[in-house]
């Protein structure tokens, strides 16, 4: 065989049935073609994109991946991924695996031939738990907001994302199609969105702007809410790869993918951890007319029960929170704006 000679498979998209894909390459794995019909739907010219994985648009506007893996042996073999199933050449089966471009296969063991169905499962078992935990934020925030600032506005901004990070979920759960696409576009809009709102909201501070004004809590409903959801969509486009891949072996950067995993773990353990400790501070302080802050009844009960020393350093502590208090404050402070400052902790 020469090297500039092409080499095509046939991928049957269907069983029995005639819509196939045709994919040609030349030499190692050079200027490979992809073909649905006489349709072509791409090339990929270099063997590191190869390796990367290239994803095609079909007729029905569904996508097809092409990615070359490392076989049992250390050979290299292509494989096609097609909503989430293997697609296997007209030479090839279920249960068998190419090693060689001339044709050569050996059965896979039962490891492999359960890995891509485990990952499917647990992408599942992982949307279904996002879905969850979505729904219980989606909840507290609707909560805090009737309770804390009786707002129908209040209740709206706060949600909002929790509700789009619900809906993007959902679509990946039912394997709509281009989920990524919309996602993207729904980061990159987030993401325009948050800049005027934290500029509006740094010049209400900085100047003095009480909260009552009902176009700056507006904002900071807004900018809080866009905060969020450009921090979630960016960790779904980041870990969607990630889970689905993570329990087959056979693919490269696993040890990446898991510790996207373990951050996002330790984004949503941190969340509540600020969560919590911003609920404990609100309980155990309160603002005065002047700026300052003061411990409640219910602060000065956990305080005398601390031991002498840390009385006095968390005493300490507050005095010094009081001062930076009155050297940054802005001219005409009023109590509507140490209520702001305080419910941001």
């Amino acid at each position: 065989m020469k090297k500039n000679d092409r080499i095509t498979q046939k991928f049957a998209l269907q069983p029995r049935g005639r819509s196939y894909l045709e994919v040609s390459w030349t030499g190692q794995w050079e200027n490979l073609i992809v073909r649905q019909g006489k349709k072509e739907l791409g090339s990929v010219q270099f063997l590191r994109d190869l390796k990367r994985g290239q994803e095609f648009y079909l007729e029905d506007k569904s996508t097809i991946k092409v990615q070359l893996m490392s076989g049992l042996k250390g050979n290299s073999e292509l494989w096609l991924t097609w909503n989430g199933k293997r697609l296997f050449s007209s030479s090839q089966s279920a249960c068998t695996m190419p090693l060689e471009v001339t044709g050569k296969s050996v059965p896979l063991t039962p490891q492999e031939q359960a890995s891509p169905g485990w990952a499917q499962k647990s992408l599942k078992v992982f949307i279904c738990l996002a879905i969850i935990f979505s729904l219980s934020q989606l909840s507290i925030e609707i909560v805090n907001s009737v309770l804390i600032a009786p707002s129908i506005f209040a209740a709206l901004f706060n949600s909002i994302t929790w509700i789009l990070v619900i809906g993007v979920w959902i679509m990946v759960l039912l394997k709509i199609r281009q989920f990524r696409n919309w996602a993207r576009r729904l980061y990159i809009v987030l993401g325009v969105l948050m800049l005027p709102c934290t500029f509006l909201m740094f010049y209400a501070m900085r100047y003095g702007v009480t909260s009552d004004v009902p176009i700056i809590a507006l904002l900071r409903n807004i900018n809080n809410s866009v905060d969020t959801g450009v921090s979630y969509v960016l960790l779904f486009l980041l870990l969607v790869p990630a889970v689905r891949t993570l329990f087959i072996v056979t693919r490269p950067r696993v040890l990446l993918r898991i510790l996207l995993v373990i951050v996002f773990i330790i984004n949503i353990g941190t969340g509540i951890f600020v969560c919590s400790a911003a609920s404990f501070c609100q309980q155990m302080i309160a603002p005065t007319p002047q700026g300052d802050i003061v411990l409640t009844d219910m602060g000065e009960a956990w305080v005398s029960n601390m031991p002498l020393e840390w009385q006095l350093y968390f005493r300490n502590f507050i005095d010094t929170v009081n001062t930076s208090l009155r050297q940054f404050a802005p001219p005409g402070l009023v109590d509507e704006d140490v209520q702001v400052y305080s419910t941001d902790l």
